[in-house]
């Protein structure tokens, strides 16, 4: 199947031709970590993803980064197309803030912040320091986001997390505010 994905990158994002959705199913279906992995950099891609055809629902595609978050973050893989821990975290953020800024269904947001909340108390401490330096960390750089996770201040179990995640986004906005000021002079 790897292959399959592969040879769509090699003909190209100019290369015109359907992908099949069917096969892209198949793809996303797998348990194969290099196989979900070139299904999810495939998906990720406009140039690839609009040539599905028919296209996939944004539920399934939805369905699927989750699947693949989840495996990500909790397997640590090693591969040429799967991402490891830290990345797969920095590609949650990635989409969690392009979902919140296009201003879909709430839903997604609290089907992301649910699944981050059970990997979260579920996970062992690496993985526990992995979401708050590569998801927590930088989605809280967004004010409007770390509203929507202010119930984890009042959560024994989550007040770190939201509590080292705060810490860090004020930081960048108070380096933020220096770097500006320091242009100014």
């Amino acid at each position: 199947m790897l292959e399959e994905i592969v040879s769509y990158f090699e003909k190209g994002k100019t290369d015109s031709s359907a992908i099949p959705r069917s096969e892209v199913m198949r793809w996303i279906a797998s348990d194969d970590p290099e196989v979900i992995g070139a299904a999810y950099t495939l998906l990720v891609d406009a140039a690839f993803a609009d040539r599905i055809v028919p296209a996939p629902s944004s539920d399934e595609i939805f369905e699927f980064f989750l699947r693949y978050y989840e495996f990500c973050l909790t397997t640590e893989p090693q591969g040429e197309w799967v991402d490891d821990r830290f990345n797969a975290g920095c590609e949650f953020v990635r989409i969690f803030v392009g979902y919140w800024e296009e201003g879909l269904d709430q839903r997604y947001f609290v089907t992301m912040k649910s699944l981050l909340r059970r990997l979260y108390l579920e996970g062992s401490p690496d993985l526990q320091q992995t979401i708050v330096q590569a998801i927590v960390e930088h989605l809280f750089e967004k004010e409007p986001i770390r509203i929507f996770f202010g119930d984890w201040r009042d959560d024994p179990q989550l007040r770190q997390a939201y509590s080292e995640g705060s810490e860090w986004a004020e930081g960048c906005a108070r380096r933020a505010i220096q770097n500006k000021t320091e242009s100014w002079i």
